[in-house]
């Protein structure tokens, strides 16, 4: 890679918020406005209040276990708060049977701090009791900690409605932090600015058991961070029915070295997506069942897949049985960073993102046309990076009938596998795939009469797909060596769109030759125009297209970022000595010619060393100099008049 010395990364956080378009938008929880930030419920107000003042783990006054007692024997909604800086040892179960919000005192490290003290399986931290519209669990600003033994952190069950938690941090479990086996009542899951770490080895940090889920799991801004575990798993069906659905939103959040060696994926797995409704009518999908968003995964690692697998995404009805789904996108990646994830089984290679099955729900027929199509997966913006060429990025295997998208997407290192299919297309618009002399892409086909298409729209590669023919329409393939696609160095970019803080880990091209401005990464002003508003700016939020100093028509670039170029320092150019006056009467004096200045060339700093390309300058060309000799020859003609008025 080389490094991009002559771009201006100061540039990007100036331009991060400027002319900013909102990013696709996703379902809204509905969540109050507690006096600035929003939560499930708010607080009643200390005369609703039971306080936490005694660390000690008895039925003494002003205990935790106290409070909890309190709390279940009187009906409704009830609020315990924690005083800062207390340490509670617990030393058996807790268990809440009814809605309560659990709130901390302080902040960072004055937060109050809850430790399991006691060996032994099963949770220390229950919410479970009966049915009731008003069991809301809200959990804020906690330290809960465990003892990394086979222990569990906190039991979610059946009957619990909503559940929040915000401002806290989960560490130290052994099995699992947050366990929900049957969340058959529960309508949302939100987590909020949290930290999970140092958790295992156990199943799953977050961890969704039931054999069906309705639930909106929300989880935005948080991080996880060195679980022996997978971060967040969906051991389950994400489907609806009439008035329910469920879905996974996780948004602005990081997931840094989650590894489970013999399960699953590092740090998201779900097992299936199934957008079939139950009788077969038609319906429209309006937001996607998986939406990432402006997350990081980094150097995570699992049996099947580093980073995600998704088992499973079926869109519509089946072959003969009537369905006609329009589903849109199930499964949706955005503004997203894949760095170093690696998968550690014997029979799988996928660093980052596996689906091995997509599509109708049936095999379907070879040679039947498609009842309906739907988008498996969607890719915008987002970079796939691996610092060896070991292993795949991605893996789309068994499909039928099925559509993947790539838009404006980064693939670095490693290559992508597709098929076999029956009916089934990859759309690659505006996307860079560097593998440097390895192939970019294998194909499988599968069977006689199996049928995948890959479908190409400005798709830069480093090394010639074999696979797959070229469609001869101009600018749809480009073929460049790594050095002439010329992507930088990983480089880690804060960003805020649209209220959306994440790190953006981005490879940017930049220039070809060093000793040459002009020379260019062929990334630059080589992408289609898109009618997607999603895409009108980059991964880093800046604005499509930014200026570059070859192209006189402005087009963005390929690949997830666009190329920032400055303005170059110039020479200064010398000050012309006035003419002299001259005088009506007295013959006139001769006037010096005046000498013309050297031409600026703006693409090139002093002393002829390059240091940046000019965003917006031009070299001086052939109608500069002509509209020069223009004026020189005006002035020529009003120097002889006034000669002529003289001798008059």
């Amino acid at each position: 890679m080389k490094n991009n010395t002559l771009l201006v990364s100061g540039i990007v956080a100036g331009l991060i918020g400027m002319s900013l378009i909102p990013v696709a938008a996703h379902a809204e929880v509905v969540q109050q406005n507690c006096d600035g930030i929003e939560r499930l419920v708010c607080s009643a107000g200390p005369g609703g209040m039971i306080r936490v003042t005694n660390p000690a783990d008895t039925l003494d006054e002003g205990t935790l276990r106290t409070a909890i007692a309190q709390a279940n024997a009187s009906p409704g909604l009830d609020e315990i708060v924690i005083d800062a800086e207390l340490n509670i040892l617990v030393k058996s179960r807790l268990v809440v049977t009814g809605g309560v919000i659990l709130r901390g005192e302080g902040a960072g490290d004055t937060r109050p701090t809850i430790t399991r003290d006691y060996l032994g399986s099963g949770e220390f931290l229950q919410f479970e009791g009966p049915a009731s519209p008003e069991f809301v669990v809200q959990l804020d600003n906690l330290q809960l900690t465990g003892l990394l033994d086979t222990d569990e952190g906190i039991y979610v069950g059946e009957e619990v409605q909503q559940f929040g938690l915000y401002d806290s941090s989960i560490q130290g479990f052994g099995r699992s932090g947050i366990y929900l086996p049957d969340p058959d009542s529960l309508e949302y899951f939100i987590v909020d600015n949290s930290d999970f770490s140092d958790m295992g080895p156990g199943d799953a940090v977050l961890d969704f058991e039931p054999e069906d889920l309705y639930t909106e799991v929300h989880i935005h801004n948080s991080r996880f961070t060195d679980n022996q575990m997978t971060a967040l798993n969906i051991g389950a069906t994400l489907t609806f029915e009439p008035g329910r659905r469920s879905s996974v939103h996780v948004s602005g959040s990081t997931f840094l070295r989650n590894t489970i060696p013999d399960e699953n994926a590092g740090a998201i797995f779900i097992a299936s997506v199934d957008a079939v409704s139950e009788d077969g009518t038609p319906y429209v999908l309006e937001e996607p069942l998986v939406h990432l968003e402006g997350n990081l995964f980094r150097e995570n690692s699992g049996e099947d897949a580093g980073a995600i697998l998704v088992d499973n995404v079926y869109g519509g009805e089946s072959i003969g049985d009537g369905g006609t789904a329009n589903v849109g996108d199930l499964v949706l990646v955005e503004r997203s960073s894949f760095v170093d994830n690696v998968a550690t089984g014997q029979n799988s290679s996928v660093n980052d993102l596996a689906i091995p099955s997509g599509g109708i729900e049936s095999n379907g027929t070879a040679g039947e046309p498609c009842p309906t199509r739907p988008n498996i997966l969607r890719l915008q913006n987002s970079t796939f990076s691996s610092s060896t060429e070991i292993g795949v990025a991605l893996s789309l295997e068994r499909s039928s009938c099925a559509d993947y998208v790539f838009e404006h997407t980064t693939f670095v290192g490693a290559e992508i596998i597709i098929g076999p299919g029956i009916d089934s297309t990859v759309r690659l618009t505006n996307t860079v795939i560097d593998t440097g002399e390895e192939p970019p892409l294998i194909l499988y086909n599968g069977q006689a009469g199996d049928k995948i298409t890959v479908v190409e729209d400005h798709v830069a590669y480093s090394t010639e797909p074999t696979d797959i023919p070229e469609s001869g329409v101009p600018g749809a393939r480009v073929v460049a060596s790594s050095d002439e696609l010329a992507l930088g160095d990983l480089e880690e970019v804060a960003v805020d769109v649209d209220g959306l803080q994440y790190t953006a880990a981005v490879h940017v091209p930049g220039l070809i030759d060093q000793a040459d401005p002009l020379s260019i990464s062929k990334l630059v002003g080589a992408a289609s125009d898109s009618v997607d508003a999603r895409l009108a700016t980059d991964q880093r939020g800046l604005v499509r297209p930014q200026a570059d100093p070859v192209n006189t028509v402005e087009l963005a670039d390929i690949g997830a970022v666009e190329a920032v170029f400055a303005e170059a320092p110039v020479d200064p150019v010398e000050p012309v000595d006035p003419v002299e006056p001259v005088d009506p009467v007295d013959p006139v004096k001769p006037v010096d010619p005046v000498v013309p200045t050297e031409p600026v060339d703006t693409a090139k700093p002093v002393g002829g060393k390059p240091t940046a390309l000019a965003a917006t300058g031009a070299v001086n060309g052939p109608n500069q100099w002509i509209a020069f000799g223009a004026v020189m020859l005006l002035a020529g003609g009003a120097l002889i008049a006034s000669r002529r008025l003289g001798r008059k």
